[in-house]
């Protein structure tokens, strides 16, 4: 092992701080380089004569050791307790478990011990101080390490404790080996939904990968170098996450499937990794009643279905010291949100104990903001739907299963499928209901047209079709009562009043026999035989019900997948009485409510084949109890809109339904609109961004055409303080904006239309308010209005102020700022303003999410090329921002400006201030800025003048 093999491996560790405390990842040349530098220190001193020195198996160990995830966790613990500025106690910690780590790694002496562990500790200090003297600034988060200090230094004494009580790691070493063998085979294949009875297949001959998206603005996110990535990138982009999806989206698929490639060392970088999975709805029962830790459960999901007892202190080992991931699947699995919230609890609790540990979490986006994690701790991606390439390619694999078929005839019925399922291009870029199209139409070669009919047709093959074409011969003593059971058997489950996902198996047959009892069999005995024999059929169905866990005395059953009882849950409740009314007074308790919502979709559409006008007539019950109860106007309008996606409503109900929508979001006062940084979109918008998210082709046309229709309207009777005149200018000229990306479709529909018509006054003043007020919008609004972002119909627009500096003196990356001179115009029109507002600009504090990727750089050469009067105007502009921004660029005249300021060098900074040849009134006014009374303490840059 040579000094530069040993600087490659303490600057990796290092540099992947990122993942926990970085902004951006560093290039190849830069790791190459910061490795160099590390090796040059070591070189040094006496590290090469040591390293000479040791005999083979203790050379070994301490390889082993450098080369271990529990040294690349030091390697962190020390970067961020450096960039925190922590005190010697860490350094003591993080010493005593480097000590520790090599005593369990290799038969050293006492003196080698102590010589091995001063020669690690002084690699670790040399990559942590090269990765900080050659990362640029704003790679490094100092403030996200300040945040995890704490919990890092707690962590680092409670693994200190650990490994002085732990003699030997070989129990440890054989739980891990046990636990990743047991992930690899238990999770090796992909069970088939709506397929041959429990069918498994290699990954290899289905799985297509999904692809991930960002869910909301993140710095964690900021090195990909697209809007999406695949879940290995982000793993190295982010030690804690949680993957949001859609049901049927392939969440648990997922989760199996990265348990299974961690198992496998198929994941680059995160080698010997040990997964543990934990099924949430394998345990909803305990977690609901019993007050364990998330420890217990993932010991529990050790033993259960991996059959691996772990040892005392063993997964413990494992968390603190990087070489476990946990995997939590399906946290909306518990049902209620007062449960979910007190699990997202328990699991925020667990990420600040074990605050270096790789936690994946997934859940549906519906409900999960109802109890989510902790955003600093868990950000948040979505699982894309499948594109047209990956339809095609499931459709593919998915025939090329059947080998009773030759080559041919497999490639004629995929492109048959993919043409006639083309009518149902909205619903086939669900993997789970690709799934179950591709099933259907190998059996009966006909694609239903919305989802309550695919359900329909799968639960017939499953019950009669399938079991015909095995040649098994079906003398099910409950004959005709099948459907109706499993329907009754799914209300049961969901409106459980304990809210269990799953029943023991005592509880079921009792509930089914009294069924049985009602309809065919008068003989109690009997009836119970049937129900045990109905349970023993359903259980057998690769995806009504499985054994989904035990007790002490009885397995406990539930529904493979909730999408399948949220169906037969619907079904039921249409079928009890199937009139809209009633319907709608079954849900209309429940719109809040997240668990409800696909039941409640499904209810609809249901009721709508099985009723003339079913869903119109129940649109009209949700707007009649809209003008009866306007506080609940906001959950049923969404609730109305979400129903646009799967039924088509005639067009007087659609139009009302729309104009409804538009009017809520036009009657928010526009001054709540507007704020000073990045926040959740409004609650008032959910149902307009709902309605311009849909994609039914029936509906698309006709809600582009009603919202034009309305907005127009609006925009022409309200007054400007109102959000309608925002909301038509927003619609006809998209702005650039953050967004999240739905609704392209509509919404183009709608900026044709709207360009047609001649804009409204109060339109054509909110244009010009966010895209360029004048001077006298400045008097009389202030200056806060360059500095606001705007929400509205589900896009937040950014600021004026950012559209002006990228035109100016931070362009993007790459681009010059050509338009410098242009925008001096404007901006000597504000400098009147500017002045009379310096004691606001002082004063004001921004937050930073909005500024540090608009000042990312400074382009001194585009200031000089301003007038005198502009250039002051944009550096006034800039100080409320440059406070906020600091150590996010490269060294450069504001950064020095800033530093001189921050750190009581008044002359340094006045110098700067010289140069830049400002109009009086400026310059004295920065000159009083800089000699305000700070905190001193800040080290200027060797560049500053003294």
């Amino acid at each position: 092992m040579d000094m530069a093999t040993l600087g490659q491996l303490a600057t990796k560790a290092a540099i992947n701080c990122g993942t926990v405390i970085g902004r951006k990842l560093l290039t190849r040349h830069q790791r190459n380089k910061i490795a160099s530098e590390a090796a040059g220190i070591l070189v040094a001193g006496n590290t090469e004569r040591f390293i000479e020195h040791l005999k083979p198996q203790e050379l070994r160990g301490f390889r082993e050791f450098a080369e271990s995830a529990q040294f690349d966790h030091l390697v962190r613990q020390a970067m961020i307790s450096s960039l925190a500025s922590t005190s010697d106690d860490t350094r003591s910690a993080i010493r005593e478990q480097l000590r520790h780590g090599l005593r369990h790694h290799g038969e050293f002496t006492e003196a080698d011990l102590l010589q091995a562990t001063d020669v690690l500790h002084e690699l670790v200090d040399a990559a942590v101080h090269a990765v900080r003297q050659t990362a640029a600034p704003g790679t490094l988060d100092n403030g996200r390490a300040v945040a995890m200090a704490a919990r890092v230094a707690a962590a680092g004494a409670l693994n200190s404790e650990l490994l002085n009580r732990l003699k030997t790691l070989d129990e440890v070493n054989q739980f891990a080996k046990a636990v990743r063998s047991a992930t690899k085979a238990g999770h090796a294949k992909l069970r088939m939904a709506a397929h041959d009875l429990n069918r498994q297949v290699d990954y290899a001959q289905l799985y297509i990968t999904p692809v991930l998206r960002p869910a909301a603005a993140s710095a964690l996110w900021e090195s990909s170098t697209s809007k999406t990535f695949a879940l290995a990138d982000g793993m190295n982009n982010a030690v804690r996450f949680v993957i949001l999806g859609d049901p049927g989206a392939g969440k648990s698929t997922l989760a199996a499937k990265l348990a299974h490639d961690l198992a496998a060392d198929k994941i680059g970088g995160l080698e010997g990794q040990v997964p543990i999975l934990l099924v949430v709805r394998a345990h909803t029962q305990s977690l609901r009643t019993d007050h364990h830790t998330l420890l217990h459960y993932l010991e529990a999901a050790c033993r259960r279905p991996g059959n691996v007892n772990p040892p005392p202190d063993a997964l413990e080992y494992l968390l603190l010291n990087g070489r476990a991931t946990v995997i939590i699947d399906g946290i909306d699995e518990l049902g209620d949100s007062s449960y979910r919230q007190s699990f997202v609890q328990l699991v925020d609790g667990f990420a600040h104990r074990y605050p270096l540990a790789r936690v994946i979490v997934t859940s549906r986006v519906v409900g999960y903001p109802d109890a989510s994690l902790d955003s600093d701790l868990f950000p948040t991606v979505d699982i894309a739907p499948f594109n047209e390439i990956q339809v095609n390619q499931y459709a593919n694999r998915w025939f090329r299963l059947d080998t009773t078929l030759d080559a041919d005839q497999r490639r004629q019925l995929t492109e048959a499928f993919m043409r006639e399922s083309e009518m149902a291009r909205d619903l086939r870029v669900n993997p789970l209901v690709l799934s179950l199209l591709c099933g259907l139409y190998s059996t009966v070669h006909y694609i239903p047209r919305n989802k309550p009919e695919i359900y329909e047709k799968c639960a017939e093959l499953l019950f009669e079709t399938w079991d015909r074409s095995r040649g098994i011969e079906v003398t099910h003593r409950y004959g005709a009562h099948i459907r109706p059971a499993v329907q009754r058997l799914a209300w049961r489950l969901f409106t459980d009043p304990q809210g269990r996902q799953a029943l023991p198996r005592a509880e079921l047959i009792a509930f089914l026999a009294e069924y049985m009892k009602t309809k065919r069999f008068e003989d109690p005995d009997e009836a119970a035989q049937a129900a045990a024999d109905f349970l023993d059929f359903c259980a057998g169905r690769a995806w009504v019900l499985t054994d989904v866990g035990s007790d002490a005395l009885q397995p406990h059953y539930g529904f493979v997948h909730r999408t399948f009882l949220e169906f037969f849950a619907a079904s039921q409740l249409v079928k009890h009485q199937p009139d809209p009314e009633v319907v709608w007074n079954q849900l209309k308790p429940h719109l809040l409510d997240s668990t409800w919502d696909v039941v409640g979709q499904l209810a609809v559409q249901i009721l709508d084949r099985h009723c003339d006008d079913g869903a119109d007539r129940v649109l009209r019950l949700v707007l009649a109890h809209v003008d009866e109860v306007p506080s609940a106007s906001c959950s049923h309008l969404a609730f109305a809109a979400r129903c646009m996606e799967n039924i088509a409503p005639d067009n007087t109900t659609l139009r009302e339904v729309v104009t409804r929508v538009v009017a809520q979001a036009c009657a928010e006062p526009a001054a709540n609109r507007r704020r000073m940084q990045l926040e959740l979109f409004p609650e008032i918008d959910i149902p307009l961004s709902t309605l311009l998210a849909v994609t039914a082709p029936d509906n698309v046309t006709r809600i582009a055409r009603a919202v034009a229709d309305a907005a127009e309207h609006h925009a022409r009777v309200m007054p400007l303080s109102s959000s309608a005149g925002l909301l038509y200018d927003t619609l006809r000229n998209p702005p650039i904006a953050l967004s999240d990306g739905s609704g392209e479709l509509i919404k183009g529909l709608i900026a044709g239309d709207l360009s047609q018509r001649a804009a409204p006054e109060t339109a054509r003043v909110w244009h010009r308010l966010i895209q360029l007020p004048t001077a006298d919008d400045l008097a009389e609004r202030g200056l806060s209005i360059l500095y606001e972002v705007t929400y509205v119909g589900g896009v937040a627009i950014l600021p004026v102020l950012t559209g002006i500096l990228a035109g100016t003196v931070a362009p993007s990356v790459g681009q010059t700022a050509q338009n410098a001179g242009r925008w001096s115009e404007t901006l000597e029109g504000y400098y009147s303003q500017i002045i009379a507002s310096r004691r606001w600009l002082s004063g004001t504090t921004l937050a930073p999410s909005v500024w540090e990727a608009t000042l990312h750089r400074f382009d001194e050469a585009a200031l000089r090329q301003m007038s005198k009067h502009g250039r002051a105007a944009i550096i006034l502009l800039l100080l409320p921002i440059i406070r906020v921004t600091r150590n996010r660029r490269d060294v450069d005249q504001l950064e020095q400006f800033m530093t001189a300021v921050e750190g009581g060098y008044h002359q340094a900074a006045i110098d700067i201030v010289n140069s830049w040849a400002l109009p009086a009134e400026a310059h004295d006014f920065l000159v009083e800025w800089i000699r305000r009374p700070r905190l001193a303490g800040a080290t200027p840059p060797c560049s500053v003048v003294r």
